[in-house]
């Protein structure tokens, strides 16, 4: 459940059926009291990979979510790894 009260803009990163999944259950919200507006990014693995070499990690130092309470490691990845998948 969410309560704002003010216009909210929600930014998401996921995969296309996350999407799909979050979409279905933000189509019953059909009179807001205050502006919503929600963008997906859907970044390619390719992008992801670009990412971690040029930061070294796909951690986010944004503070909303989940990280908050459970913090989790940031995703260090060696070359040689990153090699083995593409």
């Amino acid at each position: 459940m969410m309560h704002t009260s003010q216009p909210v803009d929600i930014h998401i990163v996921c995969d296309g059926e996350a999407e799909r999944t979050l979409r279905a259950r933000l189509d019953l919200v059909t009179r807001p009291r205050y502006r919503t507006r929600v963008r997906f990014y859907k970044p390619s693995f390719q992008k992801m990979l670009e990412r971690i070499e040029r930061e070294g990690t796909l951690q986010t130092d944004h503070s909303a979510g989940i990280r908050k309470f459970y913090p989790l490691p940031p995703l260090k990845v060696s070359q040689s790894f990153l090699s083995q998948l593409v």
